[in-house]
Order: C-alpha cells, then structure tokens, then sequence
C-alpha cells in the first residue's frame, strides 16, 4: 500500500485493502485475508504524519487443539515518515511516494496473539491417542499433557 503526494496537498485519506500474503507467508496460516486499512495523513514539510486503524483477519491452526482458528483484530497505528532517512522513531521516504509496507507489517505483529486458539474454551487434544477434545470425551487412559482438563 502506498500513498503518492501531490504537491500543495497538505492531507488526504486512504482507505483500502493490502494483501497480507506476503508478511504472514509460510507461518502455517490455513487462509489469509486482505488487511482494512482506514488511514488519514498529514504533510508538514518533508515529515508526513499517518495514523488510523487497520483490521487484521486470518485463520492459523489453533496452539492447543490443532483445529481451525479465526483470528481478526483491531489495531490503531500512527506513523511518521521523513524524507531520506529512517530511524528507530521514524520510517523514510524517497521522492513523493510512501511505501507503508514496513508500518503496516510493524503494526500487524504489535498485536498479534501471543497464543492463537480456536476459542477461549479450547479443550486441547489428547496426547494418548491424539483426539481433539473439543469434539468430546477420548476415553483414553492417558490424559494430555496439552489438554486443559
């Protein structure tokens, strides 16, 4: 996603859809969906000042029972980028276009789960014969270790 200024413009929206496939690419993800973005920036000289909300929405194999889990969040982001040099407080940007791949990418992980599962109620599986508990009762003598019952 990127922004392009337009000279004597000192504001401007930017709503839409970036494709998430290439920042959670090969991380075991079962379907990733395109990010919302509803961003608003501000042009003060060579400093540009984004800030909005993005709305993340993917589904990952649940930690604990290994079934499907559908994660979406919210996540309220700002930014500043300066022309010709970055820092740890700042991105950068060339010219008169903006690249918020690097923000939204950053923004994406501050939120992300620390634990992905199906559900708060997730019941893990079982370690003796591998059945999903969510799905009920084993019967198994050997109890899992990743079960939460």
């Amino acid at each position: 996603m990127k922004i392009e200024l337009i000279p004597n413009k000192f504001f401007g929206e930017i709503c839409g859809e970036y494709d998430l496939s290439a920042i959670l690419d090969g991380a075991g993800y079962l379907k990733i969906f395109p990010l919302r973005a509803e961003l608003k920036y501000e042009v003060h000289g060579d400093r540009v000042e984004i800030s909005g909300k993005i709305t993340v929405k993917f589904e990952a194999v649940c930690d604990s029972c290994g079934g499907a889990a559908d994660i979406e969040y919210l996540s309220v982001i700002d930014g500043v980028f300066t022309k010709g040099g970055g820092n740890d407080d700042y991105y950068s940007y060339e010219g008169r276009v903006i690249d918020l791949t690097q923000m939204l990418t950053d923004a994406v992980f501050a939120e992300y789960p620390s634990r992905v599962l199906c559900s708060e109620a997730c019941k893990g599986y079982c370690f003796g014969c591998g059945k999903n508990l969510n799905d009920g009762e084993c019967g198994c003598s050997r109890r899992s270790a990743n079960s939460k019952t």
